[in-house]
């Protein structure tokens, strides 16, 4: 993303809508990564390549969490 970070981009929308699910796909995944996003409140933490049933499951385990 040319003018924002994956970080910056879950800081905004969570500004905006404070309990939406969140799952972030990383390029580069680091321990220190997992742990900030996990810790701002991302619902589920995936890293490149994606296999297809883990992105749904992902998908799916942060809208059944997620409130009404």
């Amino acid at each position: 993303m040319p003018r924002m970070s994956g970080f910056d981009l879950q800081e905004h929308l969570l500004s905006v809508e404070d309990r939406m699910p969140i799952v972030v796909i990383a390029g580069h995944d680091t321990p220190q990564s997992r742990d900030r996003v996990m810790l701002a409140g991302a619902s589920a933490y995936l890293h490149k390549p994606v296999d297809d049933q883990a992105l749904l499951d992902a998908v799916q385990g942060a809208i059944s969490r997620a409130p009404p």
